[in-house]
């Protein structure tokens, strides 16, 4: 275990950065999209999640035959229940009503086409019909009953009253109270109500389950990269429990594939499964779960990884007219990129920005008409990147450390704040993606 968390820093180090810029993120397009490109194939693919994913593997596989036993038991208990319930009302006045006698039809031909959700939906129904036309006596071993109260109007008392005192307005009204009997719970059929419970546990958002988190984000990450014609074969069959199951199954994902295709195309109305707030939860519960598994055995290693958040190099790049920030966490990884300025071109901002990307390490830059201060303001290079590529400005000019610099030299910067402020210039300008040139590993030129 201790060999393994000594791997850790190229695992945790990208999963701990996007999860710092993802706690800042609005856009569910540019969060899903990174969760499902970048974040999930880490974790899907590292060698050193193999244990933990097998043990949300192993939970969901036991859930699943929880489900399929379930599914075998409903069958059995609604076929069963509907000859008892049949037996208790078939002499009864109750079952010759119209709306009874279409419902005892319907849960009939159910049972034969084995639809046995749809069959235990009716009977419920019948017995909610029966019970408020007070035979409840009839169906007692399948319901509790309970009552209430209900006011009445006496509209013969109303009317006389109202003749009477036509000016009056108030205690018009005559009311008569009238005792209700409801169906307060379902007895029959037990299985079929744990069925239900067990198959929305499967994909039920609020979910404090590790492996129905992690299930939840291996869903968006299958839907974002799954085409249409995942669909094209698939049927819809209930004849049998595995095929209904199978079919409620494959429901869920289309519903899921769907709403994912709608936030690829920025369509953000009826989002409801891929909600941004819950999901950045379900990232964060899974990072700990992870970091607290794979450092378990060592509790020092994890408290010195929980606090390191140096990244290993930081980059700017002018392509054309765009000023780029670039944040690489680990060595030889891909880095983070922010678009941070794109200034009109021939403006002294402009033109600042070409000379700070020609320039050498170490030599000074002079500010064109403008003060040195007022145009690295103009062109978003304060605030905590001015500690990083540049010394305090002078009236005129500036000392540039260098397009690429080392972040063990940057002792002073706040990353967290770094993160936050560029990504909220990179999202300012619509998040646009990155330059080829800028996503290509370069040398470090200076660490002064």
């Amino acid at each position: 275990m201790h060999d393994q968390a000594q791997k850790l820093p190229s695992l945790l180090g990208p999963l701990s950065c996007f999860l710092k810029e993802a706690s800042q993120e609005t856009d569910p397009y540019s969060f899903f999209r990174n969760v499902c490109k970048e974040t999930m194939p880490l974790i899907l693919q590292c060698p050193l999640l193999e244990p933990i994913r097998n043990q949300f593997e192993t939970k969901k596989q036991e859930h699943l035959t929880i489900i399929s036993r379930l599914e075998n038991a409903a069958k059995r208990q609604v076929r069963d229940s509907y000859k008892n319930l049949f037996a208790c009302i078939k002499d009864s006045a109750i079952a010759k009503e119209q709306y009874v006698s279409k419902c005892l039809s319907k849960i009939e031909r159910y049972c034969i086409q084995k639809d046995y959700e749809m069959a235990h939906e009716y009977m419920k129904d019948v017995c909610c019909e029966i019970v408020e036309n007070g035979h409840g006596s009839l169906i007692a071993e399948f319901v509790d009953i309970a009552s209430k109260d209900r006011q009445v109007i006496n509209r013969k008392e109303t009317r006389r009253r109202h003749q009477l005192t036509p000016l009056k307005k108030r205690d018009m009204a005559s009311f008569t109270l009238v005792q209700e009997h409801y169906v307060k719970q379902i007895k029959f059929a037990p299985a079929m109500t744990k069925l239900q419970e067990a198959r929305l546990s499967l994909f039920d958002p609020k979910s404090e389950e590790l492996w129905v988190i992690y299930h939840h984000l291996c869903i968006a990450h299958w839907a974002w990269n799954t085409s249409k014609s995942y669909f094209t074969d698939k049927s819809l069959k209930y004849e049998t429990p595995l095929g209904r199951s199978k079919s409620i199954i494959c429901l869920e994902l289309h519903s899921r594939w769907y709403e994912m295709q709608a936030i690829k195309q920025r369509n953000y109305s009826g989002i409801n499964k891929f909600s941004l707030g819950r999901y950045k939860k379900h990232l964060l519960r899974l990072e700990n779960h992870i970091a607290k598994e794979l450092f378990n055995h060592d509790p020092e290693l994890y408290q010195e990884q929980a606090k390191s958040d140096i990244p290993y190099q930081y980059r700017l790049y002018l392509d054309y007219k765009a000023l780029w920030f670039a944040i690489e966490w680990k060595k030889e990884q891909k880095p983070n990129c922010y678009l941070i300025a794109k200034p009109n071109d021939s403006s002294f901002t402009h033109q600042f920005i070409q000379l700070i990307s020609k320039a050498e390490a170490g030599t000074m830059v002079k500010a064109p008409a403008r003060s040195a201060a007022d145009l690295m303001e103009r062109s978003n290079l304060s605030g905590e990147i001015r500690k990083i590529f540049f010394c305090k400005p002078s009236t005129h000019q500036v000392k540039f450390n260098g397009s690429n610099i080392l972040g063990e030299v940057t002792d002073k910067v706040d990353v967290p704040q770094l993160v936050k402020e560029v990504t909220q210039l990179h999202q300012k300008h619509g998040s646009p993606k990155p330059p080829s040139s800028l996503l290509s590993k370069a040398a470090v030129k200076s660490t002064s």
